[in-house]
């Protein structure tokens, strides 16, 4: 078993009375796990209730990944999904605290609090960036849902991860259209590579859509205004289809990440093509109004 992973026969090594998550002591979180491990799919549901609370993460949460690292086999794509909600976790104070009293919040023992929380979220963090060369071989898992989906967690660790970017620009060439442009889109979060930047920019060319406007996204990230006229088009295309909604939701991953029009005017900006955009956006509109 990878070092990152731990077997559910040491669960009882953790004392999980003497941890929290978001409904109290986390003394239920092991029956959970059994569960997760036995096929219960609303067991992984009640996880992200009591772990990942609304994108809140707590002690517990760090202590249950390592465990969730050893259930992950071929075609979880779900324990994936969960891994990354929980890297990209936040301390729960963290989150609310513009809902609270301003003196209140700068009192020492609110302060102490949110440092507890976001000691927490850095650990859970470290904990699901240490399971990458458990997440590799899913790269190229016989379900392109589960590769797409390891493609995602990528993404979510980045330049954290920096040797994932050559494990997924070299996948480029995937048989499924969705698990390609998930691998394309997902290259965005790490730093420019000459190597992907030709392939992305052979994808532009790719017969299926969704591949070629997820390479254009990430070129027009990586490389800016020199991107070239070719992104600008497939993006504005993009931008005129009126399915574009659907489109990207063929894409495996949380339905929190952006919607396709900020993903767009991201790139908008990154090309220098605002002006541009903003009347492909107001034709948009128009026509959906």
């Amino acid at each position: 078993m990878n070092a990152a992973s731990r077997p559910l026969s040491e669960l009882d090594q953790v004392d999980w009375a003497s941890l929290q998550h978001a409904y109290g002591e986390a003394d239920d979180v092991p029956e959970q796990l059994h569960k997760i491990a036995a096929g219960d799919v609303g067991a992984l549901s009640d996880l992200y209730s009591n772990l990942w609370h609304q994108g809140t993460v707590y002690q517990a949460t760090s202590y249950a990944v390592p465990f969730l690292l050893g259930l992950l086999g071929a075609g979880n794509s779900e324990l994936l999904n969960w891994l990354a909600c929980a890297a990209r976790g936040a301390s729960y104070h963290d989150v609310h605290q513009i809902y609270d009293d301003p003196a209140q919040v700068q009192a020492p023992e609110y302060q102490a609090v949110i440092a507890d929380e976001l000691h927490w979220v850095r650990v859970t963090r470290a904990a699901v960036l240490a399971g990458a060369d458990i997440y590799r071989p899913l790269l190229l898992a016989v379900d392109p849902g589960t590769r797409g989906m390891a493609a995602y967690l990528f993404s979510v660790l980045g330049r954290d991860c920096p040797q994932a970017a050559g494990w997924l620009a070299g996948g480029l060439g995937d048989p499924d259209s969705v698990a390609r442009a998930s691998r394309a889109w997902a290259l965005a979060e790490f730093e420019p590579e000459s190597a992907a930047c030709l392939s992305l920019q052979s994808m532009l060319s790719d017969p299926q859509e969704l591949p070629r406007l997820t390479a254009a996204l990430t070129l027009a990230h990586w490389q800016g205004a020199q991107a070239g006229a070719l992104v600008t088009e497939w993006l504005l295309s993009a931008l005129a289809d009126p399915d574009l909604g659907e489109l990207f939701g063929q894409l495996p991953w949380d339905s929190g990440e952006p919607m396709p029009q900020e993903a767009l005017a991201a790139a908008a900006r990154s090309l220098e093509q605002s002006g541009l955009f903003a009347s492909a956006f107001l034709a948009r509109y128009e026509r959906t109004s």
